[in-house]
């Protein structure tokens, strides 16, 4: 069964906050710095690009969507990186945020195209 859109557009909105709030602001900074060898920051990029992922693979299930998703993602994995490092204060670009939110990407569509293919909605572009 589809996601409403509503809750792909509310996630993507919620990624985009995550990533460009300045680094004094996060919620998690006093628990991050607690688990400074668990890599907290990059559980979160793959849980916030996980969900992106899943959800617009579930809310857009018709062909031709998925590399839309897949060009999206890339392009805000990226994106977030380059603007973190340039224009928000407390806030650096990291090579190894981008890999972790291509990895949640990554998972994302692939738990969407299993589903897929147990009869679910997203399917491949032809």
């Amino acid at each position: 069964m589809p996601v409403p859109l509503f809750l792909a557009v509310s996630w993507t909105l919620l990624l985009l906050i995550g990533c460009f709030i300045p680094g004094e602001l996060l919620p998690f900074q006093d628990v991050a710095s607690r688990l400074q060898g668990f890599y907290f920051d990059k559980v979160v990029h793959i849980v916030l690009f996980f969900g992106f992922a899943y959800l617009w693979s579930r809310a857009l299930p018709k062909r031709g969507f998925l590399l839309g998703i897949v060009v999206v993602g890339c392009l805000f994995a990226v994106g977030t990186e380059l603007i973190q490092g340039a224009l928000i204060s407390s806030r650096g670009a990291d090579v190894m945020d981008t890999v972790a939110d291509l990895v949640g990407l990554a998972i994302g569509l692939a738990l969407a195209l299993a589903l897929s293919w147990k009869g679910e909605s997203v399917r491949m572009p032809a």
